[in-house]
């Protein structure tokens, strides 16, 4: 469990959840809506990169790309009928090479956020382009799994950065990088996973803890960075995107584990069931 001061955690009311809901204006379009680009996926780790981008899709981001290792475009494509894959330059570990940054930049030219980081593997390459491109970022982004893995052993440089980040790491992940204390500021959002989830901002924190224990299994993780990106690119700040995109995830699961019980629960149901919780979060209010 995560240590943090009593004193300084809070949980929010269901109408103040609802209130964050971004609802699309009358004359929107698919780029006002939000461009999000999702940074990920490598040959180990086709799915996270799909789930990712499903999720961001189904939370309401207007248009969504994904930028991937070459090696895995023919499976993200069978899988993503909506969002366009960018095949990138693969290294020797089936990752993304370094020298897709050229690409990457220019995809981020025409992005209103970004998701970086799951299933990109752990190769020397792919984390030292994650750091760049973390660095070189003009726009909100959402870091997750080998994300975050990138920077163990350089956690300084996250403070750095100029724009709004959210960090999503799970206990093991937190443990390498270090505290929510000395991670969580005004512009670095940090959500600390688990069955009692706490998304700070260095100065206060929320207190989640509605996600059923369903959602130990794999990817759901990934399906949670896609759901706060995409609330990201519609215009939320970090803070208020961390903390809608918990409370979708956790209710969708809820919802989904009722459905189909917590033994049989998987990431792609969580999916399904985010539109039931948003409407379960508008009609709590």
């Amino acid at each position: 469990m995560y240590t943090m001061s009593k004193t300084c955690e809070k949980r929010l009311s269901p109408h103040q959840y609802a209130k964050l809901i971004v609802e699309p204006a009358e004359d929107a379009n698919k780029y006002s809506r939000g461009r999000l680009l999702v940074v990920a996926g490598s040959e180990q780790y086709p799915g996270a990169a799909i789930l990712t981008s499903l999720a961001a899709t189904r939370s309401g981001a207007g248009y969504v790309t994904l930028a991937a290792p070459k090696s895995i475009v023919p499976i993200a494509q069978a899988n993503l009928l909506t969002a366009p894959v960018v095949g990138l330059p693969t290294d020797d570990r089936g990752g993304l090479a370094l020298r897709a940054s050229t690409d990457l930049l220019e995809l981020m030219d025409r992005a209103d956020a970004l998701v970086i980081g799951p299933g990109l593997g752990s190769s020397a390459q792919s984390a030292e382009l994650v750091r760049y491109l973390v660095k070189q970022s003009q726009l909100p982004l959402v870091l997750d799994a080998d994300g975050l893995n990138a920077f163990v052993g350089h956690a300084e440089k996250l403070q750095r950065t100029t724009v709004p980040l959210i960090l999503t790491p799970h206990e093991g992940e937190l443990k390498r990088l270090g505290t929510i204390e000395a991670l969580a500021s005004e512009r670095c959002i940090v959500v600390a996973k688990g069955p009692a989830t706490i998304i700070s901002n260095g100065t206060e924190a929320v207190r989640d803890d509605t996600g059923p224990s369903s959602l130990a299994s794999a990817g759901t993780g990934d399906v949670l960075a896609g759901t706060i990106g995409a609330l990201l690119c519609q215009g939320l700040d970090a803070l208020s995107a961390a903390l809608l995109g918990v409370r979708i995830h956790s209710t969708a699961a809820i919802l989904a584990t009722e459905a189909l019980t917590s033994c049989c629960m998987m990431a792609t149901d969580v999916i399904e069931y985010i539109p039931h919780a948003v409407r379960r979060i508008k009609e709590s209010a």
